[in-house]
């Protein structure tokens, strides 16, 4: 129904804002992804989910096509429902989400909080015919004794598992030591 909302953020809290347009405020659910993205005041475009079901209506929110394509994947995934695939971008981006089903790491989806070992082979089956590699998301390291040091690291350093799970990935190369995947991914934050 709705492709997108242009407005201002009147009101932000962690997994909602209120985007004003035309003088009317609409309650949208977002991402914790989308939620970096975004602040008090700011006129921002969000694609748009609106759901409509026996429990009621919802808006949910995007800062860019990559997340909204992601979470109608996710929702057309046979027990997977909004909130479900909201939390699932909310602990692991889009881009991420992607390589992880496309390089078969069942361990970074059931890692998110909510989300069994079922629903993430469930995922992880319906969805790995259906992707492709994302332009510019780069290359996709399953995990490995490197990546994996690197992440107990980074969470001994006070980041949860997802995101350093995350990290370490994205600063994984072949032949880097772990010590310097740390470096990097201090560096990034």
């Amino acid at each position: 129904m709705f492709n997108y909302i242009k407005g201002k953020i009147i009101n932000k809290s962690e997994n909602a804002v209120v985007l004003e347009n035309n003088g009317i405020g609409y309650d949208i659910f977002i991402s914790g992804f989308t939620n970096k993205n975004l602040s008090a005041g700011q006129e921002v475009m969000l694609f748009t989910y609106f759901q409509v079901s026996e429990n009621g209506i919802a808006l949910y929110g995007f800062c860019d096509g990559a997340e909204k394509s992601m979470f109608l994947k996710l929702i057309g995934v046979n027990g997977v429902g909004p909130k479900a695939a909201n939390n699932i971008l909310s602990n692991i981006d889009a881009v991420t989400l992607n390589g992880a089903i496309l390089g078969g790491d069942i361990n970074l989806l059931s890692s998110v909080k909510g989300i069994g070992r079922k629903t993430a082979e469930k995922i992880f089956i319906e969805l790995k015919d259906k992707l492709e590699p994302i332009a510019g998301g780069g290359t996709y390291a399953v995990t490995n004794d490197v990546t994996t040091a690197a992440t107990d690291a980074l969470m001994s350093l006070g980041l949860k598992k997802v995101e350093a799970e995350r990290l370490a990935r994205q600063n994984y190369e072949e032949g880097i030591e772990v010590n310097d995947i740390v470096a990097r991914c201090l560096r990034g934050l």
